[in-house]
């Protein structure tokens, strides 16, 4: 089978993804990985030399700079995924297109997540799988994915069928237009809209494997082992083989050290992870 991944951040998360780059083709060698880089290309980066198969710009999507300048950072990132996932299926024509975010580490293949979406076409992760037992995992996580989404968008599995596609074309017109990040409307870039996409589409199934997506704000209803150090093929969540471990919050604040110290403070595997 065809797997193409495709990834979106500007030039601050660029070695992030060439982490995700490097990891996917370490576990899945024969998938493609695309960039989307969100940037003006400085003199210095030679795009020729990075990791990624292509490299499309906010342009080479069919946006302006105009459309562009209405989005932060953050905005603009996720307001590209629904036009490069139609692109995908059209250059690539892929038995499976996944998006990654940028800070995602794949340690496993992912014809594993191929193979839990069955017979379906629309592939979503949520964010977590347990209630919460405490008062701090409501505030830090329950809380924070009702006013973000219940699907984690740093995954997204989709077939190129006429489900995939109807999601994909419905996607790409909501980012187009309304990828902010504006609570008071009920928004959040691109996930909040995903929150709608089992009701409306059919051939959705929602994948609660606890090796996807792991990360700091879930490792509390999750046990990470290491069957063999040094091998991070070997790394296990609940037995299961990990396959994608999301590095979100690192960075200058240390926010995914802090939260992974709250959640899993015990934890020899994520640590070393």
């Amino acid at each position: 089978m065809s797997i193409s991944v495709y990834t979106s951040c500007a030039l601050n998360y660029l070695p992030k993804a060439r982490v995700l780059a490097e990891t996917l083709a370490a576990a899945e060698p024969e998938a493609s990985i695309t960039l989307c880089l969100n940037d003006v290309v400085p003199d210095w980066l030679d795009l020729d030399v990075e990791p990624f198969d292509r490299v499309w710009l906010p342009e080479d999507l069919g946006y302006d700079r105009g459309w562009v300048f209405q989005h932060n950072i953050m905005e603009l990132a996720t307001a590209v995924k629904g036009r490069a996932l139609l692109r995908l299926f059209e250059e690539d024509t892929p038995d499976l297109a996944v998006y990654l975010d940028p800070d995602v580490m794949v340690l496993n293949p992912l014809s594993l997540a191929d193979s839990y979406l069955g017979d379906d076409s629309i592939g979503l992760v949520p964010h977590i799988l347990a209630p919460e037992e405490t008062e701090t995992g409501v505030e830090l996580t329950e809380l924070s994915v009702a006013a973000h989404g219940v699907y984690n968008l740093g995954h997204l599995f989709v077939r190129p069928d006429a489900h995939g596609l109807a999601f994909a074309r419905w996607w790409a017109d909501r980012l187009d237009r309304y990828c902010f990040d504006d609570r008071a409307r009920g928004l959040f870039t691109d996930q909040r809209w995903v929150d709608l996409v089992p009701a409306m589409f059919d051939s959705v199934r929602i994948l609660k494997m606890p090796n996807l997506d792991v990360a700091s704000w879930n490792l509390s209803h999750r046990t990470l082992g290491q069957e063999l150090a040094g091998d991070p093929g070997s790394f296990t969540v609940d037995g299961w083989p990990l396959v994608t471990y999301h590095f979100s919050g690192t960075g200058p604040a240390g926010t995914h050290r802090r939260i992974r110290e709250i959640f899993a403070p015990g934890s020899g595997a994520a640590a070393e992870i």
